[in-house]
């Protein structure tokens, strides 16, 4: 933990090295730190990769100098240059993975695409079969009349084969701890996050296309003006020509919700009249069913598709209810909890020890995790 707070002050002053000159103080500082070792040396060249002006552009509206400044225990909060911010915001980014560097690294982390393929993720067929996706002995491919389905690496693929035979379903089931896509039968792509199941049928009819979800899921709806496309899940109903949306049912914060990336969607909820979105509108449904819809940021509720957390001034318990369903946990708070609130990205490929020790360093709390049970108590 030292070693990696030691290396955020250097990350700050390094971009302030980049952005405007350094006193002699910080100089030293920083030159001493690099003579230290090889490894260092090549963190230090890590902060080459981050574009100033994106990184800039990217936390204009996150609070950075607050979430650094919870690193001094008692310095009161005061206000400090463009240049500290920038460099507060690069220090929170490194920690947070997005530079690609962690205290162990030397090169950038690549997220690849060819990952192994989860742990756990089982397809039930019409005829109420079960097939183990996991397995390394899984079939490559499966026949089902109207349509075939292929099974590459983290990824299941429908091709229609035989659109005049009866409608199957099939259902997808992803359990906690991993993700998977989805390629239905039009075209239609969909990302299923963990602890999610949709069902679908194999093939779509000619005038229609439903789908039903539990848990989360993003979708990139294949254009068909003649076959509206519709998600149901039992909370909210998003019908669609053709765009891309993500809509989660977790209800992690007392309501569920769809969020439109592009095109348009319209929202029902059990009760009331359908509402209609544009591209960059959430709307949120509450247990009465009621519709809120409101204009925000929304990496927030898409970037788990890019393998990545993103929160925005999220409570630690919204936080935590994640963590619980990606890394397969259980969370247990000590009687003195309080709510604290966190901003910051963090890729989902990292081990679970690292986004608590990230945690930590920018919320006063402590985490303990112990055979897949993660304690949190109040530091101090």
């Amino acid at each position: 933990m030292e070693k990696l707070e030691k290396y955020i002050k250097m990350c700050r002053l390094a971009i302030k090295r980049r952005l405007t000159q350094t006193d002699k103080q910080e100089e030293e500082k920083l030159d001493a730190w690099l003579r230290e070792s090889e490894e260092n040396r090549e963190l230090y060249h890590s902060t080459d990769y981050i574009d100033l002006a994106e990184l800039n552009d990217y936390y204009s509206k996150t609070d950075v100098e607050y979430q650094l400044s919870r690193f001094h225990k008692g310095r009161k909060r005061t206000t400090r240059s463009i240049v500290w911010r920038w460099s507060a915001a690069a220090a929170i980014l490194l920690v947070g993975g997005i530079s690609l560097y962690m205290m162990n690294k030397t090169e950038p982390v690549m997220i690849s695409s060819m990952k192994p393929l989860p742990a756990g993720v089982s397809l039930v067929l019409s005829d109420g079969r079960q097939v183990d996706l996991s397995t390394p002995y899984h079939p490559d491919t499966v026949e089902m009349g109207t349509a075939i389905a292929n099974i590459q690496q983290n990824t299941l693929i429908y091709t229609p084969s035989d659109t005049s035979r009866e409608v199957k379903f099939n259902t997808l089931i992803v359990p906690r701890g991993t993700s998977f896509h989805l390629v239905l039968s039009d075209g239609t792509r969909v990302w299923l996050n963990a602890d999610s199941k949709i069902t679908y049928p194999v093939a779509f009819a000619s005038n229609t296309r439903e789908v039903r979800l539990e848990g989360e899921a993003f979708f990139d709806v294949k254009k068909n003006g003649q076959a509206p496309f519709t998600v149901n899940t039992d909370r909210l109903k998003v019908r669609v020509l053709g765009t891309k949306f993500n809509v989660n049912t977790f209800a992690d914060a007392g309501y569920v919700s769809a969020a439109l990336v592009e095109g348009a969607v319209e929202v029902s909820g059990m009760t009331g009249e359908p509402c209609r979105l544009v591209p960059g509108q959430v709307a949120m449904i509450d247990t009465i069913g009621k519709i809120r819809i409101t204009n925000t940021e929304l990496k927030a509720y898409t970037a788990w598709i890019d393998d990545m957390f993103c929160f925005r001034n999220a409570p630690l318990s919204e936080i935590l209810k994640q963590v619980e369903r990606y890394y397969n946990v259980k969370v247990i708070y000590d009687a003195g909890y309080r709510e604290e609130y966190y901003t910051g990205d963090i890729y989902r490929n990292k081990p679970l020890q690292t986004l608590l020790d990230v945690l930590e360093m920018t919320i006063p709390v402590k985490f303990e995790l112990l055979d897949q049970v993660v304690h949190i108590r109040r530091k101090g």
